[in-house]
């Protein structure tokens, strides 16, 4: 069985924004997400068997074909998702009609239906909730100007090891442009 999930990877140009804003927090005591691991998550990890991967590419064919390429706007990093027992650093992004289509047909496309509400966001750094009383920052709402453009979704295999998440594209496909 494969751990597999659907989701757009940062391109370099935000890696550089990214970087820099993790450098000028590099004393909070948290585990920094590899800035070739950060993306925006549209179906979360299920398994998958060996067998159905072939489907899983066809699937994911078809879903770049029927999606647009966009350009994203993150206006802000905190804490999250729970803001009384957080457990991420996380930039937010502005929901565009692109990246929520785009999400619509991957779930019906994959058969992956969610109930629950959507929020793009990059997950850049996590920690142990317990330990977030000895953070010397409490309160983070850092206003950010980032942009990035996607213009292709990866079927990404989520390799679970004791240091962190290992993840390997399995599939890319281009998204249409307009």
């Amino acid at each position: 069985m494969k751990r597999v999930f659907l989701a757009l990877r940062i391109p370099i140009q935000l890696q550089s924004e990214i970087k820099k804003w993790q450098n000028d927090f590099s004393h909070l005591p948290v585990r920094w997400v590899p800035l070739s691991n950060i993306h925006i998550t549209i179906l979360p990890p299920w398994q998958t068997s060996k067998k159905q991967i072939e489907k899983l590419q066809k699937q994911l064919k078809i879903l770049a074909s029927n999606a647009l390429a966009f350009n994203l706007h993150f206006y802000n990093i905190s804490y999250g998702p729970n803001i009384r027992s957080p457990r991420l650093i996380w930039a937010r992004g502005n929901t565009s009609n692109q990246l929520v289509s785009l999400k619509e047909k991957a779930e019906k496309i994959f058969n992956q239906h969610l109930n629950r509400s959507f929020l793009p966001h990059l997950t850049l750094a996590r920690f142990q909730a317990r330990h977030f009383s000895s953070f010397p920052i409490k309160n983070l709402n850092e206003k950010i100007d980032w942009y990035a453009s996607f213009s292709s979704i990866e079927l990404i295999e989520s390799v679970l090891l004791p240091t962190g998440a290992k993840y390997i594209t399995i599939f890319k496909e281009k998204l249409k442009e307009e």
